[in-house]
């Protein structure tokens, strides 16, 4: 199988999820999110990030999907967005044990490192992992 098939099952899936969300209406976010969740532990991230954006089109201020989101992006690849994503949810809150070593790998990743040191070389991070 090649992968422009493999891509095109993988996007119609996302669709036909997203679909399906959109259509029933009824899932509370916590329920999507948990859907998000079992997305990204099957590393199926498009999946992921559509349940996700759901899930923040009902509550925008929701500091863990704000936090997946940027996650599911980095692990896509998309630097740019998971910084913008990551960065939210610091700013809702959201654990800075858990957000600030992505957002420290989102800045790496597209060369920011002094931005990186200014912003983040005194932070003292309370879980050692």
């Amino acid at each position: 199988m090649s992968s422009v098939t493999t891509s095109a099952r993988a996007a119609m899936s996302a669709l036909l999820v997203s679909l399906l969300v959109v259509g029933c209406g009824g899932d509370s976010p916590e329920k999507m999110l948990g859907s998000a969740k079992d997305y990204l532990a099957k590393n199926d991230t498009k999946s992921a990030v559509i349940q996700i954006k759901n899930v923040l089109q009902k509550n925008p201020d929701l500091p863990e999907a704000r936090y997946l989101l940027g996650k599911a992006l980095l692990d896509g690849g998309d630097r740019v967005s998971a910084e913008v994503e990551l960065r939210k949810a610091l700013a809702l809150q959201y654990s800075q044990d858990l957000v600030v070593p992505r957002l420290a790998q989102t800045m790496a990743g597209q060369g920011h490192f002094k931005k990186l040191i200014e912003e983040f070389g005194k932070t003292a991070l309370t879980d050692p992992a």
